[in-house]
């Protein structure tokens, strides 16, 4: 697919060594949302929440090192025309 508009300029900015990538939700997959508990409530909120993990390793069973790994937080949202 081509670059989107966002991703050229974070190439340019990041380098010949960044990596552009998408993400594509199922349609049926559930938005971020998350419930604050309640005064009387403990622990953490309830929700939905989507993460995706990178390291970089020698190869594909390398783990790396926890220095070497991003943690990306992504939330799906819904949106409906005006």
């Amino acid at each position: 697919e081509p670059l989107t508009p966002i991703q050229e300029k974070l190439v340019k900015k990041m380098g010949p060594n960044a990596y552009p990538f998408i993400f594509k939700f199922p349609d049926m997959s559930p938005c971020s949302v998350t419930l604050q508990p309640g005064e009387n409530d403990e622990g953490k909120p309830l929700g939905v929440e989507y993460y995706v993990k990178c390291w970089v390793g020698s190869n594909e069973e390398d783990k790396g090192h926890k220095r070497s790994m991003v943690q990306l937080a992504i939330k799906k949202l819904q949106y409906a025309p005006p």
